[in-house]
């Protein structure tokens, strides 16, 4: 899960207007000022995400993706078909990614490859098989309620982008697979609580 600032649009090379159209094609949800935030025992922020539907996944087909972005229409097919999702119960989204001194704080040290940037970087260089629990499967063509993750599947599934790939990547409906052994540099992550 990677989360881009507007002060950072120059590293997209992009301007201040098509970093907003690059945040609005990428589905990005910037909360309101009156959101509900609920800190955990260890500082950890999560953002209150009220229960209701949502249309998951690009909104822009695969063909205009490879237009606007390059690659391949297959690496772009992932992100389809964009399918209405229904979730019955709130759920808390980490604010951030989980933190270098948060993840030492839980686990006792850092595999980050980025060690010496200061505690609120993002741990990365964490294998998938440690954290991910969603495995790869094609989107259904129908509605969802309350999607579980498949429970089977060889590769784990990844969503965005990072520092150091294409700005077509670095959208939150783009999705990736590795196995679960992968360690990257580029890949951090965030947590989700159900609410029941």
């Amino acid at each position: 899960m990677v989360r881009f600032w507007v002060n950072e649009s120059s590293i997209l090379g992009l301007s201040r207007t098509d970093f907003v159209q690059w945040l609005l094609d990428a589905g990005s949800v910037i909360p309101a000022p009156s959101a509900k935030i609920f800190t955990n025992s260890i500082g950890i922020k999560f953002i209150l995400i009220a229960a209701g539907p949502f249309a998951m996944d690009s909104r822009i087909e695969s063909a205009e993706l490879v237009r606007k972005y390059g690659g391949i229409i297959d690496w772009h097919e992932r992100e389809h078909p964009r399918h209405p999702v229904n979730i019955r119960q709130k759920i808390f989204l980490q604010t951030t990614e989980v933190t270098q001194a948060q993840w030492k704080q839980l686990m006792g040290g850092n595999p980050s490859t980025f060690n010496q940037c200061g505690g609120d970087c993002p741990v990365e260089s964490v294998s998938w098989y440690e954290w991910v629990q969603d495995r790869y499967d094609h989107y259904p063509n129908t509605q969802v309620i309350d999607p579980q993750r498949p429970d089977k599947g060889a590769y784990r599934i990844a969503r965005g982008g990072s520092w150091d790939v294409a700005q077509g990547w670095a959208r939150c409906a783009f999705r990736f697979m590795s196995g679960p052994q992968h360690r990257d540099k580029g890949i951090g992550f965030g947590c989700v609580k159900s609410i029941r």
